[in-house]
């Protein structure tokens, strides 16, 4: 029942699964809040009441309203909320916040945590991880100064990028060119690499040895999972042996590897008692992968020192023309991820786009200018200028447009190269004052339509379901009143459970909780591994031939408020009882398996595509072309799935592969295959634990219970193809419009209850 509100000029796709979105104007995150800060203090008070009232005596919601465009009414219904909470949680902004004034925001985001009584609760500081030195844009601007004075003669350049990833205004890769002697010893060859007189191509991560703390007082070794692709060595083993190239090492470490364990051999006789050898401590260590040690010294309860808020906070300027802001998206992050095709075909959990780059424009900013989805525009800024398609968001205030960091290469790889654009371009290199961080937003930005269409290609057809309650939302209330007052429909469990052979003792089936899914398309990229999916490529993508089995619909719900709500919904094959794509097959390529699944005998398909049309949840996919996997890709390819070729239909199957390897198991044991022992691919990456998966057969299993939840439902239910696949609403504390799908469905299931099958049963549609 936790209520979720996100504060932002922008919504990511964190905000896109939030209750409650306060469109505030670029650059007053800060403003808003110290007015929440200075609002909860009064409501709380105590000593954060005392301290706080003075330095936030001019941020009052009526003030911070006027600069940040929303209503005072909400700062103050927000307050109130937060002081309530049993355990508030504040975050500050990340990348796509960090501005000139990053710090003040933080700070207040800290003001704020601690006026609510969060500080050593919810929010303990100094228990995250020793992430090491981070080297400032500030400092960066330094050593691009040392680079064109001449007094760097050799610089080598070593798990990073930095010719694409510092902004153009910083001077980096001109001055970068003028040093005699330039080293790379990254895995790829980047646009940093490309640009060095000497290539030591090092491993991989997944070929590399290395340790790190993953949270405090948890540290972790990495092994290699994989023998070396390529001819290219670890890292650290190249600057090991340069060492030694003028003669004897002064190291006695003849590798990596030996120096990982004399650490760790140091610190163990250090900490340990002598209660175990080093061998079985490393033994046991590489075995669990991760190991507890002593944490350093943290107060658990800190407070507000004295003289804390002595520092003078301002209101914001107020806001003219048009600021930019640039994202970091969960495919590509800073760049970095650009050169794997699964990322690039991946859509966007926003936008749906794939292969390219937008501009994020609010509707209202788009109207004066003419200007729809995929036109062209111009952004200019100090730094210079960039033109691509342009993307209309509701999700972004009217002030602000949003470009995503991560494409624009010029080099690394065939993937990635002359793909959209390098938002860095238009940053002008400023900095916050207080930690040197780059600004990544808050730069002033100039916006001109220039009149032609660009390509855009988006793998979704409608930003809404149109009705037909494929994403269905209700309100928390209406959601605990079903909870309290619901009761299981044995009929409707029966007749998805034996939609399969009597005699089998299996129905797989598939549960996803829309309430936990976010969006983030893992699932998506899992099922390409897992299944040997190709990328097809942009042109072919325009053509609406993706292979994907699987998708991520992003729908809009509106509210009352005139705002909107967004739920996700992973669709693939629904693995139907009463399947329409089998009895049009003229050659019975598709066809229903004794365990209730929807097969496909990719050798006897003609590609007729007859169960294509057939299929309302539009999940199967064609092959037009055989595509190929040159070298190295095609080491990727899982040996349990056909690879298929041109002329054949193909979708998902819950992992066939998975299931017949668990039940081959089970019979070697003489037993059934147990609950939990199978994981398709989506279900095992899921980071929320959205999807579960199993045999609806067995009323214990996790599956069956999950499937007669309260807020369950079968995808358009209505046309009576009984699928395996049960969808559970999500919850919102938003005021959806006409109450919600929840209602809609309850409405159109009822005029459909009459119809029955074979079995006699009802089809209530999951409810």
């Amino acid at each position: 029942r936790d209520r979720f509100t996100v504060v932002a000029p922008r919504l990511s796709l964190t905000g896109l699964n939030a209750d409650e979105w306060m469109a505030t104007r670029p650059v007053t995150e800060a403003a808003v809040a110290l007015a929440l800060a200075g609002e909860v203090a009064r409501a709380k008070g105590g000593e954060a009441a005392s301290r706080l009232s003075g330095p936030l005596a001019q941020f009052t919601p009526e003030a911070v309203a006027e600069r940040a465009g929303i209503p005072a009414d909400k700062i103050v219904r927000l307050a109130d909320d937060l002081a309530s909470a049993q355990n508030p949680i504040i975050l500050p902004p990340d990348v796509s916040g960090q501005d000139g004034a990053t710090t003040e925001t933080h700070l207040a985001v800290a003001l704020l945590s601690y006026a609510c009584g969060a500080i050593g609760s919810t929010v303990r500081p100094g228990e995250g991880p020793m992430r090491g030195e981070s080297v400032s844009a500030e400092q960066m601007r330094g050593l691009v100064g040392r680079m064109e004075s001449g007094s760097i003669e050799t610089i080598i350049v070593a798990g990073a990028n930095p010719v694409y990833g510092v902004p153009k205004s910083l001077g980096f890769a001109a001055a970068f060119a003028g040093v005699d002697n330039r080293i790379s010893l990254n895995s790829h060859l980047d646009e940093t690499a490309a640009a060095c007189d000497l290539l030591l191509p090092s491993n991989h991560e997944l070929e590399s040895w290395g340790d790190a703390e993953i949270r405090s007082g948890i540290w972790a070794v990495a092994q290699p999972v994989m023998r070396p692709i390529f001819d290219t060595r670890q890292r650290e083993d190249l600057l090991l042996a340069s060492a030694a190239l003028g003669g004897e090492s002064p190291f006695e470490a003849a590798d990596w590897k030996s120096w990982l364990e004399t650490s760790w051999r140091a610190s163990f006789e250090a900490e340990s008692e002598g209660a175990t050898s080093f061998e079985d401590f490393w033994f046991v260590m590489l075995q669990a992968g991760a190991v507890r040690r002593a944490q350093s010294g943290v107060d658990p309860n800190p407070t507000l020192r004295a003289g804390a808020l002595e520092r003078a906070f301002q209101l914001p300027e107020p806001i003219e023309g048009f600021k930019l802001t640039t994202y970091a998206p969960a495919q590509f992050y800073d760049g970095r991820g650009a050169n794997r095709s699964w990322m690039q075909e991946l859509p966007d959990a926003v936008s749906k786009a794939v292969w390219n780059s937008w501009v994020e424009i609010h509707p209202e900013t788009a109207g004066p200018l003419g200007l729809e989805t995929g036109d062209l525009v111009e952004i200019r800024t100090s730094a210079g200028s960039l033109t691509a398609p342009a993307f209309l968001y509701e999700g972004i205030h009217p002030d602000a447009i949003a470009i995503p960091l991560g494409q624009g290469h010029t080099e690394f790889g065939r993937t990635a190269k002359s793909r959209g654009v390098n938002a860095l371009d238009l940053l002008d290199g400023s900095v916050d004052p207080q930690s040197g961080a780059l600004a990544f937003s808050g730069v002033a930005a100039e916006l001109t339509a220039v009149g032609e269409r660009g390509r855009l290609v988006i793998l979704q057809g409608n930003d809404t379901d149109l009705d037909r309650e494929i994403g269905e939302m209700m309100q928390v209330d209406d959601a605990l009143e079903k909870i309290g007052g619901h009761q299981v429909d044995l009929r409707q469990i029966l007749e998805t459970a034996w939609d399969s052979d009597p005699k089998s003792p299996y129905r797989w089936g598939m549960a996803i909780d829309l309430n936990a899914c976010t969006g983030c398309g893992a699932c998506v990229t899992a099922c390409y591994a897992e299944n040997n999916i190709p990328t097809v490529g942009e042109d072919l993508c325009n053509q609406g031939r993706e292979m994907s089995w699987m998708q991520i619909m992003r729908y809009f719900e509106e509210t009352e408020d005139e705002g909107f709500q967004t739920v996700h919904v992973p669709v693939l094959c629904q693995q139907c009882g009463d399947a329409p794509c089998e009895p049009v097959c003229p050659v019975y390529a598709a066809y229903h398996t004794p365990e209730g699944l929807n097969a496909q005998v990719y050798n006897r398909c003609v590609g007729t595509r007859y169960c294509a049309n057939n299929c309302p949840y539009k999940v199967r996919r064609f092959n037009w072309f055989t595509y190929e996997q040159p070298y190295p890709l095609d080491l990727q390819l899982n040996p349990d799935v056909t690879v298929r070729q041109t002329g054949v239909m193909e979708k998902c199957t819950f992992c066939v592969q998975r299931i017949n390897r668990a039940k081959l198991d089970a019979k070697d044991e003489g037993r059934h295959v147990q609950d939990g022992e199978i994981q398709t691919a989506c279900m095992q990456t899921c980071p929320t634990q959205a999807i579960v998966f199993g045999n609806l057969k067995d009323p214990a299993s996790a599956v069956s219970r999950v499937a007669k939840g309260a807020r369950a439902y079968h995808m358009l239910g209505e046309l009576n193809t009984r699928p395996a696949i049960t969808y559970l609403a999500g919850v919102s504390h938003a005021p959806l419009a006409h109450g919600g799908h929840g209602e809609h469905a309850d409405e159109g299931h009822e005029e459909a209850g009459g119809a029955t099958d074979e079995h006699g049963a009802a089809d209530d549609a999951g409810h």
